[in-house]
């Protein structure tokens, strides 16, 4: 007896939607029931000639759940609805995207949600270094107490600091963010930021590529070629005295190698 008759026939109609494989997913596989039921539900399919690996078929299933009906945006592409996680989430980052005057695609997404990410971890461990600061203030009062009730409030202090400290460190309790998204002008930096580094890296293969075959040839290299290769190198060094001029010119980031002195 088949198991998954939802997923089946949603499978075996060729309908390629996340959704409906999903939905189907949702109907056949109980939300409190574990990994071993999408690996029988994998296995069965796989019998019948349809290859849909566990992990495919755990994403379908978590995004279904995570999104009812209600909360689908058709505007919106199933991936970028997988990468924001929660409709609380993207609907967040759509406007924060809107004001950045770019669409929500999965890359955008996930690009605001991943910052969106660095921006509370950096909030939570800048928390944990404040409270395990705390923490050792609160001790040397406690230590150098010089009656009971002095020593009794500091020692509650510390018990409250490290207790913070340890909260800091403690997974979420849910995948909905709670505090603000970065704001536009962080985004727009950081995007700027990230497309320096792509254009870079991108420069730095296909010049990779042309010095190869440069060597292969370096024989056929007369004067004029090597002058128009030297020129082109220059004006890639005068790119990184840009790149680096715009740091030198502010103390904040003496500890960038060549930065100011």
């Amino acid at each position: 007896m088949n198991q998954f008759p939802h997923v089946l026939e949603a499978v075996a109609k060729g309908d390629r939607s996340q959704w409906v494989i999903g939905d189907a997913l949702r109907k056949d596989i109980n939300d409190l029931e574990g990994a071993t039921r999408l690996v029988d539900c994998s296995e069965m399919l796989r019998e019948r000639g349809f290859q849909y690996t566990v992990g495919s078929l755990k994403n379908l299933h978590t995004i279904a759940l995570a999104f009812p009906a209600s909360e689908r945006r058709s505007d919106v592409s199933w991936s970028a609805h997988r990468a924001a996680g929660t409709p609380e989430n993207l609907a967040r980052v759509i406007t924060a995207l809107r004001k950045l005057g770019r669409k929500a695609t999965p890359e955008n997404v996930d690009f605001v949600m991943q910052e969106w990410r660095d921006k509370e971890r950096a909030e939570r461990e800048k928390a944990e270094r404040d409270a395990k600061a705390e923490a050792d203030a609160a001790r040397r009062r406690e230590r150098d107490a010089k009656d009971e009730p002095a020593k009794k409030k500091a020692k509650q202090e510390r018990e409250e600091a490290e207790e913070r400290a340890r909260e800091t460190k403690r997974p979420p309790k849910t995948k909905t963010h709670v505090s603000e998204p970065p704001s536009t002008t962080e985004l727009e930096v950081m995007a700027a930021i990230s497309g320096i580094d792509k254009d870079l890296r991108k420069i730095q293969r296909t010049m990779q590529t042309h010095l190869k075959t440069i060597d292969k040839h370096i024989d056929r290299i007369d004067a004029d070629m090597a002058e128009q290769i030297r020129e082109g190198g220059t004006r890639v060094l005068e790119l990184a005295k840009q790149i680096t001029d715009r740091f030198k010119k502010n103390r904040r980031f003496d500890v960038i190698k060549g930065g100011a002195a």
